[in-house]
């Protein structure tokens, strides 16, 4: 088992609930995904992301896919995939969680995502610019100088 990641923020600890999964834990615990038809767990995921589908890219090694897959859906899948209620969402709604235990979805979203993060790979790229500006109202100052940044 892999050691908890911790982080130190103004004089305390925090640390990881659950520690991220090893490569080989990845494969053996997506190779368990039913791959249902109707997804139960992704119409239980308010971002809607097609989980079987990047469970299925981690089963073959397409980390990059699978992290694709996610981003497409949820811009903060690396955030949601620690914060994210999934025993009460997605993994709640697994059709295996009724029998057995069912897929570790979170962990298997963390996954992919640290995959990717990890190594600074950019999943999209700007376009060309056609000279245009966008607002984004209710953003906050920080939301621009981001963008500015890009």
């Amino acid at each position: 088992m892999s050691e908890i990641p911790s982080l130190t923020v103004a004089g305390s600890t925090l640390q990881e609930l659950l520690p991220p999964l090893s490569e080989q834990e990845a494969v053996t615990e997506s190779a368990r995904c039913l791959m249902c038809f109707d997804a139960p767990c992704t119409h239980a995921c308010p971002t809607h992301i097609d989980i079987p589908k990047f469970i299925k890219k981690i089963s073959t090694g397409n980390l990059l896919g699978s992290a694709r897959t996610i981003l497409e859906s949820n811009l903060l899948g690396a955030t949601c995939a620690r914060v994210c209620p999934v025993q009460e969402l997605c993994e709640g709604a697994c059709v295996l969680g009724s029998e057995h235990k069912p897929i570790a979805i979170g962990r298997l979203q963390r996954h992919a995502m640290d995959y990717v993060y990890g190594r600074k790979i950019d999943i999209f790229h700007a376009g060309k610019s056609i000279g245009k500006k966008v607002a984004v109202v209710g953003a906050g100052g920080r939301f621009g100088d981001a963008v500015r940044k890009a």
